[in-house]
């Protein structure tokens, strides 16, 4: 399964799993209750992790080989400050925001999408990072 191909499925399993998360919080509206204890409820949970481990192992596929082209991120931090990174492949300069494509936080946005969220060790210490948006530079 090439790029192109492997970007396609996780869009329609992207749009899958936004419906059956939209018919999680239907299905708990009508039973007047945010209780687990609904054997519909349970199945479209399940079906929802299933969803995101396979859009999680595609982006994973897609992004696991080295960088072909920089990738822009921008991130926004538990305080709501945003920032714009860019990952690649040589070159880091982290006071200019272009991060190794090997360090932590390279690493662990290399494998995710937009509005998931990162959690990574730091000097600073552990700061989780929600992915606002990402884009190739060259596409």
């Amino acid at each position: 399964m090439n790029e192109k191909n492997i970007s396609r499925e996780i869009k329609k399993l992207t749009t899958q799993l936004e419906e059956v998360k939209r018919t999680i919080f239907q299905e708990r509206l009508s039973e007047g209750t945010f209780s687990d204890d609904n054997s519909v409820i349970s199945d479209l949970q399940a079906k929802e992790v299933i969803l995101q481990n396979k859009i999680r192992e595609l982006t994973k596929k897609k992004y696991s080989s080295a960088v072909r082209s920089p990738e822009i991120f921008q991130l926004e931090d538990e305080n709501g400050f945003k920032q714009n990174v860019t990952i690649t492949g040589e070159d880091p300069e982290p006071s200019l925001g272009r991060i190794s494509n090997k360090s932590p936080l390279g690493k662990a946005l290399l494998t995710k999408t937009e509005t998931e969220s990162v959690r990574v060790k730091t000097p600073r210490g552990m700061i989780r990072y929600r992915i606002v948006a990402r884009k190739s530079s060259f596409g």
